[in-house]
């Protein structure tokens, strides 16, 4: 495609990039592992493995009114592993580990960096959406370990939760600006355009000199006049973030009598990120709520009873700088 400005296009062609050969491969890969592994190790323990694996890629080389100097190649993989372990540690005891950790990165590059260019109804040539590079990455590591307990009267379940994720994006979309143009050939000498603008010389030199003059605003490729030019300032390229929260609870079901069962437990949770939560026991459901709004670093203690005709609820939330009850 020849430069904005160029008058006299010449050899260059007015249009190089014809509607028939506007349709452009766009070839995908994709593919996949997800191995499994289950085994008892000695007579009470059960161990289970998982790992996957998850990439695939794809090109995108323009068409319709794209040129293939717009186009970008993509990639994204995804990494799991995840492991269970469950002991019978004794008649009355089960317990029970969780891992998993996941991993996820996607790329997107263009094939030009540099500045976009459009010409509406026509043709996008030059860099993708700006000289656009993005680099996503995000990971999540939980841990958890649950313990059950049967015993005469009472059925007692305890355990907890430590979980982490992070995120990190680096983007640059916008940085080498982009230009429009409302017509490709000089619209004032262009016969093909017939609905020409009010302001226009009619003439058949392109960019006759009283039509490119300041104030006459008439934009086309042709003549190298853009109506309008945007670009992006990047103060941070990369941006990251990360949440950890932690929870433990306990709770028991107590049998008082064959038709009688009183239920109780507690359970605290600290984060540390900003979040609207609703905090309540674990154990059963409860005809009371409890709604805390906590910033940054936080923690929440809840407690609970309840039996086959009565429940009772608190939580405590203590948050910076105020606390809420």
């Amino acid at each position: 495609m020849c430069q904005p400005g160029l008058s006299t296009l010449g050899t260059c062609g007015s249009n190089p990039y014809p509607t028939s050969a506007r349709a452009a491969p766009a070839p995908q890969t994709r593919w996949e592992i997800n191995p499994r592994l289950d085994t008892m190790i000695g007579a009470k323990n059960t161990l289970t493995a998982r790992f996957e694996y998850e990439a695939g890629s794809s090109t995108n080389n323009g068409g319709n009114n794209s040129l293939p100097t717009r186009g970008n190649t993509s990639s994204s993989a995804d990494e799991t592993i995840q492991i269970s372990d469950t002991q019978l540690v004794s008649s009355k005891v089960i317990n029970e580990t969780r891992f998993e950790y996941e991993h996820d990165s996607s790329s997107t590059n263009p094939f030009n960096t540099g500045t976009s260019v459009s010409v509406q109804g026509y043709v996008n040539a030059f860099g993708s959406n700006g000289g656009s590079v993005n680099y996503n990455t995000q990971d999540h590591i939980e841990l958890q370990n649950y313990t059950s307990i049967q015993l005469a009267k009472n059925f007692v379940r305890l355990g907890g939760r430590l979980r982490t994720s992070s995120e990190t994006n680096n983007s640059n979309g916008g940085s080498a600006g982009s230009v429009s143009y409302s017509y490709l050939l000089d619209p004032c000498s262009d016969p093909s355009v017939t609905n020409k603008p009010s302001n226009c010389v009619v003439t058949t030199t392109p960019c006759l000199a009283a039509n490119i003059a300041a104030g006459r605003d008439i934009s086309s490729y042709q003549c190298g006049i853009p109506f309008q030019f945007s670009q992006t300032t990047i103060n941070n390229l990369t941006i990251s973030a990360r949440e950890t929260d932690v929870g433990l609870y306990a709770e028991d079901d107590w049998k008082v009598t064959p038709n009688f069962t009183w239920s109780y437990g507690v359970r605290y949770e600290a984060q540390t990120t900003s979040a609207a939560r609703t905090t309540s026991p674990r154990a059963p459901p409860w005809p009371m709520g409890f709604r805390a709004r906590r910033e940054r670093r936080s923690r929440c203690f809840a407690a609970g009873l309840a039996s086959s005709t009565t429940a009772l609820a608190w939580a405590v939330s203590r948050t910076s700088p105020r606390t809420t009850h």
